[in-house]
């Protein structure tokens, strides 16, 4: 180990920036501005790391390596030196639990710190990411030993909607999920499913804020009235006729109150419940919701999830205009078949079916 592998390891923690508020010699490494680690190039052989202070004492005991620390309060925070009897492993593990130590405390607002992660699961906060959906493809997430994922992130810089749409976010105010579901044996023509369990966890999660006025635009769009509250996207791996691996990105629009202007209809849960919403509350109650109707779906219970996707179809009652290659025309929402496909009845009373992008909306 060295200063300067040690100063990597700490930066790979989500969240963490440096400066050097001390003096130019001193880097600080901090999580949410708080502390938790820092090196200086004048002492270049040791790290301080913030510490439990029940365990201090056993591990001064125990190493010769490491000891209270000079000029940091001396229960809270220890020197670990790099050429001793400290191996490289326990080095890199007492900074992960004094980052660890300042995580635990911060505001569950900030999403760092969720302790409401279900047995089984991985999690993890991300000030920014290029994209939610990139970061499950990366390799550092394949790494992660369990099979659902959940990862959650303040801004995304590239952030995109199905097929390439882009997403628009403000820094910090929203809810932008990204989930892998990997090891799974599901039938790849019912991969609809997925969509629907989404949708509908999505919908009810946002509805403990505003009631029933939450839909579901065909096929994966959250509405409120006539106006967009989220998104979501999935990209599906199939070995033969099974899916077997899904990424899932998810963004709804909590706490922002101002959009760009080319979008047509934005709206959030903040501006239709008229008062700020604790972002962790939020995705707490999309945990519970998913667990519940992902459990139906894995045990192929699908007739509920599909049926409450279909309840909550945004204009699922009613003629209204819609166009595909042919022009615009009216029609009703007839129903959605098992791949997905909306079936709609037009004034003439032919049933006209259509794939995704197929068909759009005229709102």
């Amino acid at each position: 180990m060295n200063i300067e592998l040690i100063r990597e390891y700490c930066l790979s923690k989500a969240g963490t920036t440096e400066d050097c508020a001390f003096g130019p010699d001193t880097v600080l490494f901090r999580i949410k501005d708080k502390i938790f680690a820092c090196i200086d190039t004048e002492r270049p052989n040791l790290i301080v790391v913030k510490c439990d202070p029940e365990e201090i004492n056993v591990l001064c005991d125990r190493y010769n390596g490491i000891k209270r620390a000079w000029h940091w309060n001396k229960r809270h925070w220890i020197e670990i030196y790099f050429d001793s009897d400290v191996s490289d492993t326990l080095v890199r593990e007492l900074v992960e639990r004094a980052y660890m130590l300042v995580v635990q405390h911060l505001p569950k607002k900030t999403l760092y710190h969720f302790p409401e992660t279900p047995a089984g699961w991985d999690y993890i906060h991300f000030a920014q990411l290029d994209s939610v959906m990139n970061y499950l493809s990366s390799r550092e997430a394949d790494e992660l030993p369990r099979d659902i994922l959940l990862t959650t992130v303040d801004y995304q810089t590239k952030g995109r909607g199905q097929r390439g749409n882009k997403w628009e976010a403000e820094n910090g105010a929203n809810l932008l999920i990204g989930m892998r579901l990997r090891h799974l044996d599901f039938p790849a023509d019912r991969q609809f499913c997925f969509t629907e369990t989404i949708a509908v966890t999505c919908a009810q999660a946002i509805g403990k804020y505003l009631g029933g006025n939450v839909s579901i635009k065909w096929p994966n769009d959250l509405y409120v009235g006539d106006k967009k509250i989220g998104g979501m996207l999935f990209e599906h791996t199939l070995a033969g006729d099974r899916l077997v691996r899904t990424h899932i990105g998810i963004g709804i629009n909590v706490n922002q109150v101002e959009f760009p202007a080319d979008l047509p209809n934005p709206t959030s849960v903040r501006l239709e419940y008229g008062k700020e919403v604790d972002r962790a509350a939020l995705l707490r109650g999309f945990v519970k919701v998913f667990n519940q109707w992902y459990t139906r779906l894995c045990k192929g219970l699908l007739g509920r999830t599909d049926l409450e996707y279909r309840n909550r179809l945004y204009r699922r009652e009613g003629i209204y205009p819609f166009r595909d290659a042919n022009g615009t025309f009216e029609a009703s929402i007839q129903g959605i078949g098992e791949n997905g496909h909306l079936q709609l009845k037009d004034t003439t009373g032919r049933i006209r079916e259509y794939a995704f992008k197929e068909v759009e909306y005229i709102l």
